[in-house]
């Protein structure tokens, strides 16, 4: 949708259906409750740290992201770096290419929101991680 510049119909506003909005409500609802500190991305599931993207980076598109605990899952992609580099898909796994992106990709997402709101005292990566356009998954300059 927001390649398309659709992101207009998920909007809370008079112009919606119900039907949509109703889809909304439940994306997010779903969304949120995947959080178990980390991101899960199916329930009963282990966290993963993709998901802290794919569910964090659906979240900033709704412009929802404060529903989110960001320094609980900042904490969890953390845990998941390890000495040798990059981070692995859970705790103690080996690092790989895919969850060393998504993870940072996570982290300058949720680095932004942060910024963006002057109550939330966060601690993150010195120096900071580029702004990332959440829609292509690359950084904004």
């Amino acid at each position: 949708l927001m390649l398309m510049n659709r992101m207009s119909i998920l909007d809370d506003d008079d112009t919606a259906t119900t039907a949509v909005m109703n889809w909304r409500r439940q994306l997010i609802h779903w969304c949120v409750h995947r959080q178990l500190g980390g991101m899960q991305g199916r329930p009963n599931k282990a966290e993963d740290t993709c998901y802290s993207y794919w569910i964090g980076g659906t979240l900033t598109l709704l412009r929802h992201q404060e529903l989110l605990d960001r320094e609980s899952l900042r904490k969890y992609v953390m845990r998941c770096q390890t000495k040798m580099g990059g981070f692995g898909k859970v705790v103690g796994a080996l690092p790989d290419v895919l969850h060393s992106f998504y993870s940072m990709a996570w982290l300058s997402l949720s680095q932004t929101a942060a910024a963006e709101n002057d109550s939330e005292t966060s601690t993150f990566i010195d120096p900071p991680l580029q702004q990332l356009n959440c829609t292509l998954g690359l950084c904004q300059e």
